[in-house]
């Protein structure tokens, strides 16, 4: 049974992750489209605040979705597999920077197109300035899952943001405050042209995808073009 965040009472929301600075103004639990007119493919999500740091966008454009798609699958051929205990049947892309031998590098950029939607959606969430120089696109093929992971933290701290953009099939997003045992464990439903916004102390959360439902992706997301059996996309920008 999906836990679906939009149903859920604010202190309930609130007490997945525990206090946090709130450095938006929009009230926690607000369900609504953003008034930032402008000509962005982002400018009218509507923006459902789980709690102070954890933000759900929810309603890319069609057409910004498949252009989205399209960035991705120019680089299809910087796909690896990742199968192991917590990547299980995902395909993986690195853009960006990233530690080679323990040294940074850079060998293909973030596309321009992406680096724009994810600082324009953390703009959106309340997250403020965000100039992404890392991606990690993930494939997610028949059966694929991934398993509870922290993401690596800026340079400059908790304050960046991760923006991770959902495409094709809908799925479970399981997360929770900390690694300790009986930590209270939440879950989101993401839909495709969702986006996921988590900053401050939400920066740490514990999270994962446990599954993904099939046959609920727009029939207009051609995903075949990635090749294999892809069926959900998820392209998570952050800072180094």
């Amino acid at each position: 049974m999906v836990y679906d965040a939009r149903k859920r009472p604010r202190d309930d929301a609130d007490a997945a992750v525990g206090p946090v600075n709130k450095p938006s103004s929009r009230p926690v639990g607000v369900v609504g489209p953003a008034n930032k007119p402008n000509s962005s493919p982002v400018a009218g999500m509507h923006v459902e605040q789980i709690c102070s740091g954890l933000v759900v966008l929810r309603g890319l454009p069609l057409a910004a979705q498949q252009e989205l798609l399209g960035e991705v699958a120019s680089l299809r051929q910087a796909f690896f597999t990742a199968d192991n205990e917590k990547t299980r049947g995902c395909r993986m892309m690195h853009l960006g920077k990233h530690f080679v031998g323990g040294k940074v590098r850079v060998e293909t950029a973030v596309p321009t197109f992406i680096a724009r939607l994810a600082a324009e959606a953390s703009a959106l969430a309340g997250a403020g300035a965000f100039d992404p120089d890392v991606a990690v696109i993930n494939a997610y093929d028949a059966g694929a899952r991934l398993g509870e992971h922290v993401d690596r933290q800026s340079r400059r701290g908790r304050a960046v943001p991760v923006v991770a953009f959902s495409l094709g099939d809908d799925a479970e997003f399981v997360y929770r405050r900390s690694w300790k045992k009986g930590a209270a464990e939440r879950t989101l439903r993401l839909s495709s042209g969702d986006a996921l916004v988590f900053w401050g102390k939400c920066r740490d959360l514990v999270h994962g995808m446990s599954r993904v439902a099939p046959g609920t992706s727009p029939p207009e997301l051609r995903l075949e073009v990635l090749g294999g059996s892809a069926r959900r996309v998820c392209v998570t920008c952050r800072e180094h």
